[in-house]
């Protein structure tokens, strides 16, 4: 939810003649993710970060001339990936902001090292990055 302003309003039912999408039953649950696609903001700083760091740059446009000039790497939907993680660079400021809202935003609570490790895996890759979470969990107050 980073980076959203969020508002809950409550209307009687017989007020709430407007059916949204939360109100709809779908047959298909696949259909719901036409509801549920987030546009991420912070792609465009990881995008800045990948072509301004020499060796992604060119990996990324060897990338792009031949798809299947690296095995692990991939440049698909512009997102640089590792193993089909985003890739982040090894100097990005994002990893902060990633750690932060994987550990310690009001939705996940603090989910401590393993927790936040297995989420951060699943989505995202950076080089030493085990040892980068195993620093920001080991800083945390709560």
């Amino acid at each position: 939810m980073l980076g959203y302003d969020n508002e809950i309003i409550y209307k009687k039912g017989c007020d709430n003649v407007v059916v949204d999408a939360l109100s709809c039953q779908f047959e298909d649950e696949s259909t719901l993710l036409s509801f549920s696609l987030t546009i991420l903001d912070w792609i465009d700083e990881a995008h800045n970060e990948w072509f301004s760091h020499p060796p992604l740059s060119e990996l990324i446009n060897n990338l792009r001339e031949d798809s299947n000039s690296s095995a692990d790497y991939s440049w698909k939907e512009e997102i640089l990936r590792y193993k089909d993680q985003v890739m982040i660079s090894m100097t990005s400021t994002l990893k902060t902001c990633i750690l932060d809202e994987l550990h310690s935003s009001q939705i996940v609570g603090h989910l401590g090292f393993e927790n936040t490790y297995y989420h951060a895996c699943h989505y995202f890759f950076w080089t030493d990055m085990k040892n980068d979470i195993l620093t920001f969990v080991a800083k945390c107050d709560v």
